[in-house]
């Protein structure tokens, strides 16, 4: 168990010194002397865990992954995330006239990385920080989790508490609601307060590492507005995934 520690960190370290986010497998395990099958056994784990992450969606390199910027107090990774979103989150609210959100998962929790509020009089007001079972941005992001990373999720935070997400009571009406979420491409949710949120994915190197969402009074989503505000939100989170690849490819 120790030696396998020992090589995670020797992973880990070797790509943070290469400051490279595309180091192939192949020279990861010969630089640190480590048969080709154990080091991608090593290296999947790490990716599981948000250590590492994939640098294109046919894997060919690896780098530092989210996990390590949060832990380390390194805020990099979310500043490239609002640089490739600010303007097109501006445009969005000025478009629909409607506050909107940027997202990400950290543990269990929904955070939100950066708001912009419309000119409304009744205004919404969004909290940073917010279990993401309650949250449209935070279910969104869990409908489109690898579904190795979605079994880890419930083996350590468990099944949403009674009433914190409707209709879920079992592990059938969890995974019934995530592919809901999948089949429509965005996530719906409207609280008791009639606040109503809606998130769309936002992906890098192929995989949903932070949501889009719009939050507003229930009362506004209605027959003249919701198609609009959907398809707008869905446009934009398409707007930022593809800045956030070009960003990436950049560093």
């Amino acid at each position: 168990m120790i030696q396998v520690v020992n090589r995670a960190l020797d992973i880990i370290e070797f790509i943070a010194s290469s400051g490279r986010k595309d180091v192939p497998l192949k020279e990861i395990a010969d630089n640190l002397g480590l048969n080709h099958g154990t080091c991608a056994n090593i290296i999947k784990t790490l990716v599981t865990r948000d250590y590492l992450e994939k640098t294109s969606e046919r894997g060919k390199g690896y780098g530092l992954g989210p996990m390590l910027y949060f832990i380390t107090g390194d805020f990099s990774y979310s500043v490239d995330l609002i640089n490739a979103a600010k303007s097109h989150m501006h445009e969005l609210t000025a478009n629909i006239n409607e506050n909107c959100m940027l997202g990400i998962l950290r543990n269990n929790i929904r955070v939100s990385l950066f708001d912009v509020y419309a000119n409304q009089e009744l205004r919404v007001v969004n909290q940073e920080e917010k279990n993401a079972y309650e949250t449209a941005s935070g279910r969104v992001l869990l409908a489109f989790l690898p579904s190795q990373k979605t079994k880890m999720f419930i083996e350590k935070y468990g099944l949403p508490a009674k009433g914190k997400w409707e209709d879920v009571d079992t592990l059938d009406d969890f995974e019934f609601e995530l592919e809901k979420i999948r089949r429509k491409g965005y996530a719906l949710h409207i609280t008791k307060s009639k606040v109503l949120g809606i998130a769309a994915p936002i992906y890098r190197n192929g995989e949903a590492i932070a949501s889009l969402g719009v939050f507003l009074p229930e009362f506004r989503f209605n027959d003249d507005t919701k198609d609009s505000i959907v398809e707008a939100m869905q446009q934009t989170a398409q707007l930022v995934s593809e800045d956030l690849e070009r960003i990436n490819s950049k560093h």
